[in-house]
């Protein structure tokens, strides 16, 4: 006959101290979730005044730029999260951000932010078209001065377009340049590294 020994005492409190915990983190985590989402209701209770629970291509831009810590936030790129994040208004011709949209654009935004003096730099150089993005010949244009004169690939154009053109529009904008130019400059980081092996 077996004889099932009984949980050691220790054991027993390990497991309610880790059951405890989870408990714990979960409810930080509901808390969390709870304060974030009446902060987006919030924002857009004071900036959306049109139409209620809603943000109008107007009111995005303002509140963007209040983010921005005032600097000017081009049509364009307003234009860009309105498609890639809203969804189309029932009442007119356009697309509006609600509270369900606004957690991701404003991630995507955060991070935007940072670097929009660099894109502006690079948009400047290379977007000879003049709509602040860059298509495909613009794309591999700057990857070869990125890539010290070196000519690339067609295969590594396709690489960037894919990595930066989030908004599926055949071309990247300024919103999304930043994502191709930390992914092509790790490429070419790369590449020197395997230059320097191979020299030694």
């Amino acid at each position: 006959m077996v004889t099932i020994q009984p949980t050691p005492p220790v054991r027993n409190e390990q497991r309610r101290e880790r059951a405890k915990k989870q408990r714990q983190a979960k409810c930080q985590r509901q808390a969390a979730e709870c304060k974030e989402r009446k902060n987006r209701e919030a924002t857009i209770e004071e900036y959306g005044k049109l139409q209620p629970g809603k943000l109008m291509p107007d009111e995005l831009k303002e509140l963007l730029t209040d983010l921005a810590d005032g600097k000017a936030i081009q049509d364009a790129d307003v234009n860009y999260y309105l498609k890639r994040f809203g969804k189309p208004n029932e009442e007119s011709a356009t697309y509006v951000i609600t509270k369900n949209e606004l957690k991701r654009l404003l991630n995507h935004f955060s991070q935007y932010v940072g670097v929009m003096d660099t894109t502006a730099d690079i948009l400047a150089k290379y977007d000879t078209t003049k709509k602040r993005a860059l298509n495909r010949d613009e794309v591999r244009q700057w990857m070869v001065d990125a890539n010290n004169g070196f000519d690339v690939t067609d295969e590594e154009v396709y690489r960037v377009m894919m990595h930066g053109d989030m908004a599926q529009t055949g071309q990247i904008e300024a919103p999304e340049l930043n994502e191709a130019v930390v992914w092509w400059d790790a490429q070419v980081l790369n590449k020197n590294s395997l230059c320097g092996c191979f020299q030694q």
